[in-house]
């Protein structure tokens, strides 16, 4: 009854509505950006745990990718950031969820004093927009960036990220722990017509990726038709 499809002059008739992760594969394409620089030392293995906690529930059918950073170019997807010590690293889009589990996971013994925070999102949406151009097109993509502070370390600049996230058709979920509001990236994430949040402690963090982690696995396949026409359907 809270439900009403239309097309201008017709409201359809609501013929079933099942959820995704019940009855049909998700369409979801979820990127994680996690700061491990030095400042997350004590923070960054529970931060790994609650992004397990997310993936683990979501609908079969999920592509994954997964970007820290590097103190070492360990092979040819590790991109180069403004310092010469400090590397972008990325599963790129998987499958599995004990690849990416085991990849953030890694990352959790490795410290930089650096923050590459824009040129680890101008990876995630390139490979987006690569996985698009290969024909993976009809997936929603969510962008989780996780971080203690503002970039100085990268390559991009803001506005070469507004130019990405503008066209990408993506969702960023901006996360600001325990530091200062920052006001670019809340600009950003509104721009790409996420949200932007800041905690203060783990208790929150935990909380907030939850509610994150519940509202992407809250998706529902409806079924309508439209009076004299052939059945139709919409996801989302």
């Amino acid at each position: 009854e809270d439900l009403l499809v239309t097309n201008d002059r017709q409201i359809a008739k609501i013929l079933s509505i099942d959820s995704i992760g019940w009855k049909f594969r998700s369409h979801l394409a979820l990127s994680f950006m996690l700061d491990n620089s030095g400042s997350m030392f004590h923070a960054y293995d529970s931060l790994t745990r609650m992004c397990d906690s997310i993936i683990v529930g979501l609908s079969p059918g999920v592509l994954l990718q997964a970007v820290p950073f590097d103190t070492k170019a360990r092979s040819e997807s590790h991109l180069y950031t403004r310092r010469p010590s400090v590397f972008i690293a990325q599963t790129g889009f998987r499958d599995s969820i004990a690849t990416v589990s085991s990849f953030w996971h890694f990352f959790d013994t490795i410290r930089t004093q650096y923050t590459p925070l824009y040129d680890a999102l101008a990876a995630v949406v390139g490979n987006i927009n690569d996985r698009r151009m290969s024909g993976d097109i009809a997936r929603d993509d969510v962008i989780i960036v996780v971080t203690d502070g503002e970039d100085n370390a990268s390559r991009a600049s803001i506005e070469m990220l507004n130019d990405l996230v503008s066209t990408a058709r993506v969702r960023l979920f901006a996360i600001n722990f325990r530091t200062a509001e920052d006001a670019r990236l809340l600009w950003l994430s509104h721009r790409a017509g996420g949200e932007f949040y800041s905690v203060e402690n783990l208790h929150d963090l935990h909380d907030l990726l939850k509610e994150i982690g519940l509202s992407l696995t809250r998706q529902y396949h409806v079924q309508y038709q439209f009076p004299s026409l052939t059945p139709s359907s919409s996801g989302k």
